[in-house]
């Protein structure tokens, strides 16, 4: 569990840098594509950039599974969805989020948790944060989801006052996500 930990916590530090359902989507709806390997599934919008574990630099852990940012480059932040997977062991969404929050906690400035909620995809949970002094604070929404001893941890992160429609797109991509 604190190796799982120490890996989302890795990951979640680079973001920006780069469920339980078992039925799959045969097409992607009108103005979007699918993600999808032997594990699970996504689906995002057109104009939105994929990067896969080919597509990553040596710094991104290994753990990644893909990152779908925005084309639309900011000056500020970039918003983005990443996938990161590893051993959860016998360990419940809840004991996920506590020792996820408590990581969390302790790597971001300013934090504040907003909300936790049961989904039929997992556990989702949102919160704010900085990871410098400098840097804006990003609104975060995490999905942690886990199957046969892997656990999951989709994040979408995104500036304050972010247009909606990107904020939409991401809720929507979070959503999508199904383990198959």
């Amino acid at each position: 569990m604190k190796k799982f930990i120490l890996t989302l916590l890795a990951t979640f530090l680079l973001t920006g840098c780069f469920g339980t359902a078992t039925t799959a989507t045969e097409e992607a709806p009108l103005g979007y594509q699918i993600f999808s390997n032997e594990n699970l599934q996504i689906t995002y919008p057109d104009g939105w950039e994929l990067l896969t574990r080919a597509d990553f630099t040596s710094d991104v852990p290994a753990s990644t599974i893909l990152s779908i940012r925005n084309k639309i480059k900011s000056d500020i932040f970039t918003a983005n969805l990443n996938i990161i997977s590893g051993s959860a062991g016998d360990a419940t969404l809840e004991d996920m989020k506590k020792a996820n929050l408590a990581a969390v906690k302790s790597s971001l400035l300013s934090f504040q948790e907003l909300e936790a909620t049961q989904t039929k995809n997992g556990l989702t949970m949102s919160f704010q944060g900085k990871k410098t002094p400098t840097e804006p604070v990003l609104n975060f929404k995490q999905l942690l989801s886990a199957k046969e001893g892997t656990g999951y941890m989709v994040t979408i992160s995104y500036i304050p006052g972010e247009d909606e429609s990107i904020v939409k797109a991401l809720d929507e991509m979070l959503n999508s996500f199904s383990l198959k």
